[in-house]
C-alpha cells in the first residue's frame, strides 16, 4: 500500500514540474509575441497548475491512515479533487471564451515571432502527450479519482478537447 501512496505522490509531483515549465514557458513566448493564444494558453496551464498542486494535496491526504474525524480513512480527498479539476476547467473554458470572443469580433493585434509561439506549442504538446499518459496510467494503476483519466483527460489536453478526447480516448 505504501509503495502505491508513494508512487502517487511521485506521479503528482512531476505534473506540478511539468506544469509549472508549461505555464512559465507559454507566458514568456505569449507576452514577448503579442499572442492572446499562447498567453491564454499559459492561463490554461496555470490552471492546470492549481489543479496539479490539488491532486498533489488531495493524494499526500488521501494516504493516511483512519482517524476519530475520517473513521473510513481519507480516500475522498481525492474524489473531491477531481470535482475542483473539473469546475477549474470550466473557469478557463469560460475565461478564454471571454477573451477571444472580443478579439474575433474587433481582430487581433499584429503579432510578432510566430516561430517561437510555434515552437512551444509544439514542446508543450509532446510534453502534455508524456504526462497525459503517466497520469492515466498511474490513475488506472492506482485507482486514483484525482489522477484518473476522467479527472484529468480532457483538462491535460494539448489539443481541442473533442479532437484530445475523440482521438486520444481510444487508445487509453
Amino acid at each position: 500500500m505504501e509503495n502505491v501512496q508513494k508512487k502517487k505522490i511521485r506521479v503528482a509531483r512531476l505534473s506540478i514540474i511539468s506544469n509549472t515549465t508549461l505555464t512559465l514557458g507559454k507566458l514568456w513566448v505569449g507576452l514577448a509575441m503579442g499572442s492572446a493564444a499562447v498567453i491564454s494558453e499559459a492561463i490554461h496551464s496555470g490552471l492546470d497548475l492549481i489543479a496539479a498542486i490539488i491532486a498533489f494535496l488531495a493524494v499526500r491526504q488521501s494516504g493516511k491512515p483512519a482517524d476519530e474525524k475520517h473513521p473510513y480513512g481519507h480516500g475522498k480527498f481525492e474524489n473531491l479533487a477531481s470535482i475542483i479539476e473539473a469546475l477549474l476547467i470550466i473557469a478557463a473554458a469560460i475565461g478564454i471564451f471571454v477573451q477571444a470572443v472580443p478579439r474575433l469580433l474587433r481582430g487581433g493585434g499584429e503579432i510578432h515571432s510566430l516561430g517561437l509561439g510555434a515552437a512551444v506549442m509544439v514542446i508543450s504538446a509532446l510534453v502534455n502527450i508524456v504526462i497525459s499518459r503517466i497520469l492515466i496510467k498511474t490513475g488506472k494503476e492506482t485507482e486514483s479519482p484525482a489522477l484518473s483519466p476522467m479527472a484529468g483527460i480532457c483538462g491535460r489536453m494539448f489539443i481541442h478537447p473533442w479532437v484530445f478526447c475523440l482521438v486520444w480516448g481510444r487508445f487509453i
